[in-house]
């Protein structure tokens, strides 16, 4: 008998500490940037990639999707039936040598990727722009071993950060 009082009342305690929370300014999702305050679903085009990195568009479309699909603001739609779209191009990739041999400064140990990205978010309804921007990811990768992995491994990580910063941008404002 102790012991269903005891659950109950911890039941009950529960509910209404959750009841509270709505009240203290905590809420689930995003704060949508203005544009897209109306906006419920989306999709992502496939993204145009400049880069001579084969496949850096085909990530970022994929990171893109996954990053704003577990965010949960907005849900994914099929090709042309969501509420926006959002077009974007990788527009390069560059290296650059962080740190050298302590026996040969040619010698590249480790080395800097910087991923640009850019992105343009459309009504599907209208065809009209609602946002734009542009985006940085950077990452490093060693130069020793299998360089081919860690160079790809090293792409994937900087797709993963520019596309969770857009997703930022466009859940959060």
């Amino acid at each position: 008998m102790k012991r269903t009082k005891r659950t109950f009342f911890l039941a009950l305690s529960g509910m209404l500490l959750l009841g509270t929370l709505p009240g203290c300014g905590y809420h689930i999702g995003g704060l949508k940037p203005k544009a897209l305050a109306s906006m419920k679903t989306f999709n992502v085009v496939m993204m145009e990639n400049r880069s001579l990195e084969p496949q850096a568009g085909v990530l970022m479309t994929s990171a893109l999707t996954d990053v704003l699909q577990r965010d949960g603001t907005y849900e994914i739609a099929t090709r042309n039936a969501g509420d926006f779209r959002i077009e974007g191009c990788v527009t390069g990739i560059s290296f650059r040598q962080e740190r050298s041999s302590y026996t040969d400064s040619y010698l590249s140990t480790e080395i800097g990727l910087q991923l640009f990205v850019t992105y343009n978010v459309y009504s599907n309804k209208t065809g009209k722009l609602l946002t734009s921007g542009s985006t940085t990811a950077t990452s490093t990768f060693f130069n020793s071993g299998n360089v081919q992995t860690a160079r790809t491994n090293a792409l994937s990580y900087a797709v993963r950060r520019a596309a969770e910063n857009i997703a930022d941008r466009l859940t959060n404002g």
